[in-house]
């Protein structure tokens, strides 16, 4: 299994080094619709998404997925160890200065972005309705991530364009 880990920098759509490279946003997408999902190690409510997160790519092939954790509490060796424990095979921007968290607004973990060719939000929200703050339910009755892909790819205006998500608040850098 091979976990790619991303280094960003403030310019993250012009200039990101990664372990194979430059790399960046809309060079990962090339085109494509990018489904970004905040990433922080050890939530719980996370970690709960990744059987219905891990096969999603070969669900939606022309996606492009990825995480973005710019935790300030997270080392590369652990993001690396937890994605390879849980078999989530999707590239990692590390946001170690929350450029991208800054750049799209996003304070907790599983989060999940649906951005369009030109890096536009056209979903913000939760995957599904089964994890909220007051518990999990068997099974979710609204898969909004796979809705909002859907709906996408298809050229249609994705409805709803946002919902509520759960997930552990991402501890922010305080800003000069």
């Amino acid at each position: 299994m091979i976990v790619w880990l991303l280094a960003c920098t403030p310019k993250f759509d012009l200039a990101t080094g990664g372990l194979d490279g430059p790399l960046t946003l809309r060079t990962l997408a090339d085109g494509q619709p990018l489904v970004l999902l905040s990433h922080q190690a050890a939530c719980p409510v996370l970690q709960q998404y990744v059987p219905t997160l891990a096969p999603l790519p070969e669900a939606f092939p022309g996606a492009v997925f990825a995480l973005v954790n710019g935790s300030v509490h997270d080392e590369p060796d652990t993001i690396r160890a937890e994605l390879v424990e849980y078999g989530l095979e999707w590239p990692v921007f590390l946001d170690a200065d929350q450029a991208i968290l800054d750049h799209f607004d996003i304070h907790a973990s599983a989060e999940a972005l649906v951005l369009d060719q030109d890096l536009e939000v056209v979903y913000r929200g939760a995957v599904d309705d089964q994890i909220g703050y007051d518990g999990r339910k068997d099974a979710p009755s609204q898969r909004f991530l796979e809705t909002a892909l859907t709906q996408h790819l298809a050229g249609d205006t994705v409805d709803p364009a946002k919902t509520r998500s759960f997930g552990c608040v991402i501890t922010r850098k305080k800003k000069d």
